[in-house]
């Protein structure tokens, strides 16, 4: 009788527990509503053949609402590019060529070896991370003063060496481009409490 009064406090006391975790869960993700993902697929890049590119642009910018501390730049943007605000937390651009092509792959991020570090970023009347983006922006593009450069407008550039000829690309961007709302890595914490319950409940059973 005992050892079955025992096992029932421990799951009362266990269950308990455990409605805390979802709780911890829930509000890590409120607490993380502020983080956006916009991502720009090879289809919403349109190649202007200007001259023609031999392959296809993708990638994608991660703004974290929480960092803008008052930037102006945010919803006013500027005319000429700047530097990579804080908010910006992650960008990514990808060149991907044809079959055949001679001019080779590429990828720059934040971090990379020669990495994104300019953009150019107006929107037209403020800027809301919720809404399709494109038709927001008067200007937009990303720099990493080598071959993927900035205009001043939507269209994105890209440098590339074909038949010993220098040439620059450019690639309009066009809607629709959807943000969506992304966790950041505060619901991995309810992990923790999760893992040092279940060695308590597991010692707790030894011991019955």
């Amino acid at each position: 009788m005992g050892k079955i009064y025992l096992n029932l406090r421990f799951l009362k006391f266990f269950g308990a527990k455990l409605l805390i975790l979802p709780l911890l869960a829930f509000n890590a993700l409120a607490a993380s509503a502020n983080i956006y993902k916009i991502t720009f697929p090879p289809s919403r890049y349109v190649d202007q053949n200007t001259p023609d590119v031999p392959g296809v642009i993708e990638g994608f910018i991660i703004i974290d609402e929480s960092l803008v501390n008052g930037d102006a730049k945010y919803q006013n943007g500027q005319t000429t590019e700047f530097d990579i605000p804080a908010w910006i937390t992650s960008a990514s651009l990808s060149f991907t060529p044809d079959v055949g092509s001679s001019v080779p792959a590429e990828t720059r991020t934040l971090t990379s070896a020669d990495p994104i570090n300019r953009l150019r970023w107006q929107p037209t009347s403020g800027f809301d991370p919720k809404s399709e983006f494109v038709n927001q922006m008067t200007r937009f593009s990303l720099s990493n003063g080598g071959n993927f450069t900035a205009s001043s407008s939507l269209i994105q550039q890209f440098g590339f060496t074909e038949d010993g000829t220098v040439k620059e690309g450019e690639f309009l961007l066009t809607n629709p481009v959807t943000p969506v709302q992304v966790p950041g890595p505060l619901p991995l914490l309810g992990l923790v409490p999760f893992a040092y319950y279940v060695r308590k409940f597991k010692k707790a059973q030894d011991k019955v």
